[in-house]
């Protein structure tokens, strides 16, 4: 597979060239630059109202300001590095996994499984289960 590195101010994405080929990995790989950018407001763009993001074992959000907090809190750290290795997209349901490097080292690997409330090219994130597993740790 191919990738695409872009430099985004301090931050370093790593994506398969294919991501264009589907608008709701446009979208997924957007929202996940925007979430290790703390752009708060693309983020909160691309949820509904009634949103739950669920980390598996450890904590489950409700509402766009909480999904926020968590996200946060997941990532205490600014991202120096985001590599997506794969983006799955099949109707509402998507996936997206890879694993990032923060400033302080720490890394962490991921896959979000996201729904979304419709399978138009306008959908938003209607629900999402993660699994983050850290790598290292300094």
């Amino acid at each position: 597979m191919k990738y695409i590195t872009s430099e985004l101010d301090d931050l370093t994405v790593i994506y398969p060239t294919d991501c264009g080929n589907a608008p709701k990995k446009v979208v997924l790989k957007d929202f996940h630059i925007a979430v290790h950018q703390n752009d708060e407001a693309f983020v909160l763009n691309n949820l509904t109202e009634d949103s739950t993001w669920e980390v598996v074992g450890r904590i489950k959000a409700i509402g766009g300001e909480e999904i926020v907090g968590v996200l946060q809190q997941l990532y205490p750290s600014s991202t120096k590095i985001l590599r997506i290795t794969h983006i799955i997209t099949h109707g509402k349901t998507t996936a997206i996994h890879g694993d990032v490097t923060l400033n302080n080292d720490d890394s962490y690997a991921f896959c979000h499984v996201h729904i979304f409330n419709n399978a138009s090219k306008t959908a938003k994130i209607k629900e999402t289960t993660s699994y983050i597993i850290q790598t290292k740790s300094i």
